[in-house]
């Protein structure tokens, strides 16, 4: 119970800290480098350079990952009108879009 407890606590910080980036202006790659630095902090299966996002769509046979993904996607379609977004995370994840244009040669 108390990982759960923490892990709540960790998406919340998460998302508080969503709002205030967007909301401080901080770009999109400090975004992005937050996230991964919470991903990597509160989980042991995260990857140093992979998105919360594309983690939970890359683990949702896992329940707990699974209810993550409905989670976010609801968070991003209702304020940020963006469907899918864990999907697309991911699928950004393995084109390496998000990469400096160099990286992806």
């Amino acid at each position: 119970m108390n990982l759960l407890i923490a892990f709540a606590a960790g998406c919340l910080v998460a998302t508080i800290g969503l709002l205030a980036l967007l909301l401080a202006g901080l770009s999109y790659q400090g975004w992005i480098a937050f996230d991964q630095y919470l991903s990597c902090r509160l989980n042991k299966f995260a990857m140093a350079d992979e998105a919360y996002s594309a983690r939970v769509w890359r683990r949702r046979d896992d329940p707990v990952c699974a209810k993550r993904v409905k989670q976010i996607d609801w968070f991003f379609t209702k304020y940020m009108d963006q469907k899918d977004h864990c999907l697309n995370s991911y699928l950004s994840e393995l084109r390496g879009s998000q990469n400096h244009p160099e990286y992806r040669k």
